[in-house]
């Protein structure tokens, strides 16, 4: 549309030659110009061919009432002309479509569709003129599927059609319904997703390919040097080393593989004249991988790293070097006839000397310049008489000529070159823990597995498969894409039969599509050759299979793609285009290229039809699926706030005044759907909005509430004496809470019909900053007021005796919920005078849920787990883009969902689950500095929360004289990122047959720097002590009403050190352990700890919760059975 009628429309070759000319037709019926005007305007709005084909109209052929009939005309004889030629060629085309006589009419059909549908078509109609009949095509062998189908009896045919043609790709299974006339679009869907989860292509799909390149392993001399024995005859093997840097060689011949003889001529041959270097990069197999060549690398400081197993290509370098070397020696000492020593050493100096690398040989590398050799162009008269009276001196020159001419051959050899230039490309997958995957194997054509991933270095992936681990090239891996058992197409009782099909079937078996069931081993060179100016466009990590040239690229993407000719990877940001989007040039884009940094911040135009490996990033995309929407449009709460308003009049929470300016602060509602077994029930409360009241940081705000140590130590209690365990809620606590000490005015609500009045408040309502401590006091006013008594190390545990001092009842409160247990006696009189006091809500015994924990008696026995909760956690899911970015720093949304994680896995961890609170600690001091990695720690964290239930049992111990306190503390030194040391201890109430209930764990940081493994076992030895004299003072107060009858404390430790130096009069070095240690001597004088303990590592309970990997199997047996034994 126009926004001026003056102004006639533009023409854009883009659009529709028609559509324009309607466009100037309605023009010139509402526009205000002359009609002999009207064709000069629309002539001079026009661009390109159109404009240069009106620019030969004479001016007053225009200036006519007939000036635009004629513009058309010329135009007309422009575009029309094209428009017939378009036509023309596509009905010639379509009229190529010829039957055959030697062709049959059903398959004549098949293939007028297949060409029809890759032809171009200009508004051409099918029409059809009768039924044909299908031949040798029966009703009942051709399985239909129509829109009608529901998606099971459609997924039910594909998979059987699938099977059918020997497990043939998606692709080519769409192609044969689509010439069979099946329009369906949701048959792509379901045939992809069963391809994708067939157990039988899983394992017979074919190998990542190789990398063509590999990041270089070094950027200095000495820094990786790579080892490798290559065998010339039998029993008989040469060492080769090579700095991968400068590619300088050495090595010797031997007789033997042992590892005392690798070591013996790697110190001789290389250490010795080159240093040791800073890695040493060998393969997998056993003259490598030993205890001596270890314990050299340990003592010379090289750090070790080998590659996969059937994986030469990780270890390229030194593979493609032996190759020129074994046929230089071989030459030298065929040609001479000298012995294998002397043949090596020259083919060795050839090798050095003669080869370019970064411009200089290996030898100027090294040492600076070449070595001073026989050369014509340097030798002096004597040497150039060619003449030597040794015979040795002869051999070795022979020799040393040989290998130089040898050298030059092999470096030009055609066999090499073949070898070196297969095409191959490069995968940057990773594998986190407990993946499952199928991994492949050079002596059996199917995939092996599934194994599990339990780690990964580099290209090396760690997979156990059943009780073997096996290393795996990441090449040679393939993820398990359906971990869900019950959609997994497991054919194995009709495998034989469908693989005779797939090997006795022809025509569509064998085309390319389904070329991956080879091992690209047994290809031959020509096979494995792609074609490099094939372009892979990807968005969310997936690469297209076809050539793309319709990409349509936005301003601000971010590209990463391969350079063609020079090889090196790109990461560019999108400007703009470079050409016309229907143009010649509507592939090219202007690019600020961002990665590598010679050519960060400079512009360029490409072509993006012509780049290798084109993979668009996508934005950031979070989805959060353990986030429920919740539409509340047809819930009411009229009711429920209503209650609420009754509730507050019920109490006597407020007294209606008049407004006369005094200072009143607002209310707001808060409704919420609360989850009861008669289903989801509207609540509404009341909540005065606190932060509004005058000087409110002054006001005392913190209350007390039970802490989980004494949550779990009363549990023990009430087991020890065989109580009966009950919970309580208490309606509208708060309300309930002891007379306000100052004036508050609150603005009533509009449901609550008080115009021209304020609520002077009574009592402290939900929202004042103080209202739980009002909330507190009132409770232990009441309790003070039943005979009850408030324990002196946590104060919002309450206990009862009788006349005897004996202990009659114990209750623990955390806000508004009461666990509590007791003697039948102070259930008949103590509880009853509470449930008069308070409102009581739901009351429950034997199986409940309490603060998030769910606790079930069985036997007399409480058992304390929080699945429920652990179920209902989800991962953080990513877009598979992002996923990959594994170093990449979070963005500020991320690091909200992320924090959120974190405190749901803390919460559990301290609650009930002690195996995987080192694992919550430490991510959470990652939080700062996250990346995408920290998010898949998170995922897998959750993961090992739900793949396993840990129940904590709290049980009758045994004679009460017969109870202590086991600590078991310990520390790892220096193991966290940052070099602190983590601490931790695990303290059990235990009986003597063994028995315990489980009351507190730690892990964290140790508060200072430690310069020892001694000190930081003591300080986590002496944090133990703290909290178990703690435990121990109130477990005295819940038992006896004292807090002289504390059970003795007992420690175990498996540091030697610490045992000894506790035991010792001798003082440790460093002055400030001193401290510690003499204040845990003081404890043992005092008998407030009985004696300090060694325990082997292995039955060190706290073991796993100071190291990262550390095994649980010990505390989570422990915990399951509910018994340890001390030694």
């Amino acid at each position: 549309m126009v926004s001026n009628y003056k102004n006639p429309p533009t023409f854009d070759e883009g659009k529709p030659y028609e559509s324009w000319k309607n466009e100037v037709e309605m023009w010139t019926r509402v526009t205000d110009l002359q009609k002999k005007k009207q064709a000069l305007a629309v002539a001079l709005g026009l661009s390109g061919r159109a404009r240069e084909t009106a620019m030969e109209i004479p001016v007053d052929d225009l200036n006519k009432d007939t000036g635009m009939n004629t513009l058309l005309e010329k135009l007309d004889g422009l575009f029309l002309k094209e428009e017939k030629d378009r036509t023309y060629d596509a009905y010639s085309s379509f009229d190529r479509i010829m039957r055959d006589s030697s062709l049959s009419m059903a398959d004549y059909i098949i293939e007028f569709e297949q060409r029809y549908s890759r032809m171009r078509k200009y508004r051409m109609v099918r029409c059809a003129t009768e039924d044909v009949t299908l031949s040798h095509y029966r009703d009942e062998e051709i399985l239909t599927i129509s829109e009608k189908m529901n998606t099971a009896e459609k997924q039910k045919i594909l998979v059987k059609l699938h099977r059918q043609f020997g497990h043939a790709s998606a692709d080519r299974l769409l192609r044969l319904l689509s010439s069979s006339g099946t329009k369906d679009t949701e048959c792509a869907t379901i045939l992809h997703r069963i391809v994708s989860e067939c157990e039988t292509c899983q394992r017979y799909s074919k190998i990542k390919p190789r990398p063509a390149v590999g990041l270089p392993l070094a950027s200095q001399h000495n820094e990786t040097v790579a080892v490798d024995l290559h065998e010339l005859e039998p029993g008989l093997w040469y060492l080769h080393i090579i700095d991968q840097f400068t590619r300088f060689s050495a090595g010797s011949v031997l007789t033997t593989k042992k590892g005392s003889e690798i070591v013996k001529h790697f110190i001789h041959d290389w250490i010795s004249v080159h240093g040791p270097p800073q890695k040493l990069f060998s393969d997998n197999g056993g003259e490598f991988n030993n205890d001596e060549v270890r314990d050299m690398a340990e003592n010379f400081n090289i750090e070790v790293k080998t590659t996969a197993a059937y994986s030469p290509w990780s270890n390229g370098l030194i593979e493609r070097h032996n190759k020129t070397l074994t046929e230089i020696i071989m030459k030298v000492k065929t040609s001479n006839d000298c012995d294998w020593e002397t043949a090596l050493d020259w083919a060795l100096m050839a090798k050095n000397t003669l080869q370019n690398v970064h411009g200089y040989s290996p030898h100027q590398l090294v040492f600076g310049q070449n070595p001073n050799l026989p050369s014509v162009l340097t030798d002096k008269p004597p040497a150039l008489e060619g003449t030597t009276k040794s015979e040795w001196v002869a051999k070795h020159i022979s020799a040393l000529h040989t290998a130089r001419r040898a050298f030059t051959e092999a470096e030009c050899s055609e066999r090499i070159r073949r070898a070196v230039r297969k095409q191959l490309r490069n995968t940057d997958d990773r594998y986190e823990m407990g993946e499952k995957v199928y991994y492949k194997r050079v002596d059996c054509p199917e995939w092996k597995g599934p194994g599990v991933v339990i780690g990964q270095d580099g290209a090396v992936v760690f997979v156990r498969h059943g009780g073997t681990c096996v290393r795996v090239h990441y090449l040679r891996l393939r993820k398990v894409k359906n971990e869900d058992d019950g959609h997994v197409m497991n054919d194995d009782t009709e495998r034989t039969i469908y693989f005779e099909q797939r090997q006795n079937s022809t025509g569509d078996t064998n085309s390319n599509d389904d070329a991956g069931d080879e091992d690209p081993e047994n290809q031959s060179d020509a096979d494995s050759d792609t074609d490099d100016t094939e372009t892979r466009v990807s968005t969310g990590g997936q690469t297209d299979k076809e050539h793309r040239t319709d990409v349509q690229l936005k301003i601000g993407q971010i590209l990463n793609y391969r350079d063609v000719h020079s090889g090196s990877l790109y990461r560019a940001e999108v400007l703009g285009r470079a050409g016309k989007a229907t143009g010649k040039y509507k592939s090219w884009y202007n690019l600020l290229f961002i990665e590598p940094t010679n050519v960060a911040g400079k512009t360029d135009s490409v072509d993006i039809s012509k780049l290798q490996n084109l993979q668009i990033e996508p934005t950031v995309d979070i989805v959060n699926s353990s986030e429920d929407v919740l539409i509340t449009k047809d819930v009411s709460f009229d009711h429920a706030k209503q209650e609420e308003l009754k509730n507050w009049r019920d109490n006597n929470v407020f007294e209606t005044v008049q407004e006369e300016g005094q200072k009143s602060i607002s209310s707001r509602w808060v409704c919420t759907l609360k989850e009861t077994p008669a289903g989801l029930v509207p609540k509404a409360r009341l909540v005065a909005r606190g932060f509004e009241e005058f000087k409110v940081s002054e006001l005392q705000k913190d209350s007390p509430t039970c802490a989980t140590e004494s949550l779990r130590l009363l549990l023990a209690v009430i087991c020890q004496r065989k109580w009966t365990l009950h919970s309580m809620d208490i309606k509208a606590a708060f309300l309930q809470g002891v007379e306000l000490s100052r004036d508050i005015y609150i603005r009533p609500p509009s449901e609550a019909d008080c115009k021209g009045t304020l609520w002077k408040l009574k009592k402290c309502v939900y929202g004042l900053a103080d209202a739980s401590l009002y909330w507190y006091n009132r409770v232990k006013q009441i309790v003070l007021e039943a005979g009850g008594k408030i324990s002196k190390v946590d104060p919002a545990v309450f206990y009862w005796t009788d006349q005897d001092c004996a202990v009659t009842g114990v209750l623990a409160c955390h806000v508004d919920d009461f666990i509590w247990g007791g003697t039948e006696n102070f259930s008949k009189t103590v509880i009853p005078h509470l449930r008069s006091v308070f409102q009581v809500g739901r009351e429950e015994h034997d199986c409940f849920c309490y603060v998030g924990m769910d606790f079930v008696t069985v036997d007399e026995t409480v058992h304390v787990h929080q699945e429920s909760y652990i179920q209902h956690m989800q991962p953080i899911n990513m877009s598979p883009s992002r996923a990959v970015q594994h170093d990449s720093f979070l963005c500020e949304e991320e690091k909200d969902l992320l924090r959120s994680k974190i405190g749901q896995i803390l919460w559990v961890a301290r609650q009930s689950r002690p195996d995987a609170l080192f694992d919550a600690s430490n991510l959470a001091s990652k939080l700062k500095n996250a990346t995408v990695q920290t998010i898949h720690e998170a995922n897998r964290i959750i993961c090992k929360l739900k793949s396993k239930k840990v129940v904590l049992n709290f049980q009758h111990l045994g004679r009460d004289p017969g109870l202590k306190l086991v600590l078991f503390s310990d520390a790892s030194f220096g193991n966290l990122s940052d070099g602190g040391t983590q601490g931790g201890h695990l303290i059990v109430l235990m009986g003597e047959n063994g028995k315990f209930s489980p009351l507190s764990w730690q892990s964290k940081r140790v508060k200072r720097v430690v310069r020892s493994t001694l000190a930081g076992e003591t300080l986590a030895m002496s944090e133990g002590i703290d909290n178990a004299i703690f435990l121990a003072m109130l477990f005295s107060e819940l038992t006896s009403g004292c807090t002289d009858h504390s059970p003795p404390i007992i420690c175990v430790t498996d540091n030697h050190s610490l045992v000894d130096a506790l035991k010792s009069t001798k003082s440790v070095s460093e002055k400030r352990l001193r401290l510690e240690i003499s204040s845990i001597k003081e404890l043992v004088q005092m008998q407030k700890i009985e004696r300090v303990l060694w325990s082997n590592t292995k039955e060190q309970l706290a073991d796993c919760l100071t190291k990262k990997g550390a095994p649980a199997h010990q505390l989570l047996k422990a915990l399951s059975d509910g018994q340890w034994k001390l030694e």
